[in-house]
């Protein structure tokens, strides 16, 4: 409806500068009736015209959800891992995070943490969901996986906690930072970056 009021002149401004490559060196004056047809389109399209390429709102705040780089027996990034596992069960993450919990994806944090203690992530998840603490939890997944010693958790925490810097996953950061409109180097890790996105930068 409030289309209709846009004048003559000020409806071209907004088409040519909406869809410049369809208007350029085009003398037509397109009236007001033409332009909502166009907008209107593009709004049945998803208004994928005015949304592409802005930024993602940042940051997301979890109630609930830890840093990654806190530790349950010496281990950075496990405890953070069952908290998704609790707040997915009550559908406190958000929705487009639900198909990236788990190990789902190989290169995911998840399946790493799963992989480096030796469980099912859905056993873990099963065991998570009983009700325990942290530090049963873990004694558990040492029980039916593996326990590393003091070098593989050294070794652990160092590549989780470096993970993006000079690395394969380096791109990803950078990926992530233009996502919600920042500047490559504003961080350089992935644990930095879910810090800052999670608002604890």
């Amino acid at each position: 409806r409030h289309l209709a009021k846009v004048d003559v002149v000020s409806s071209n401004l907004i088409a040519r500068s909406i869809f410049p490559k369809w208007l350029s060196g085009s003398g037509r004056l397109f009236t007001t009736y033409r332009l909502r047809g166009i907008l209107l389109w593009a709004c049945r399209e998803g208004c994928a015209v005015f949304v592409s390429g802005m930024p993602k709102p940042y940051p997301t705040i979890i109630p609930g959800l830890r840093s990654p780089s806190e530790m349950v027996g010496g281990i950075v990034y496990f405890g953070r891992m069952l908290d998704k596992i609790r707040l997915h069960a009550e559908g406190k993450l958000p929705e487009e995070w639900a198909t990236m919990v788990g190990d789902s994806h190989a290169g995911s944090f998840d399946s790493k943490c799963c992989h480096f203690l030796g469980v099912d992530y859905a056993d873990l998840a099963a065991e998570t969901l009983k009700g325990g603490g942290d530090e049963e939890i873990l004694a558990w997944a040492f029980e039916k996986g593996r326990e590393p010693d003091s070098e593989d958790i050294e070794v652990w925490n160092g590549f989780m906690m470096k993970r993006g810097w000079r690395d394969s996953a380096s791109h990803r950061v950078k990926e992530r930072l233009k996502e919600i409109g920042l500047e490559p180097g504003t961080v350089e890790t992935m644990f930095e970056f879910i810090d800052l996105d999670e608002g604890r930068r």
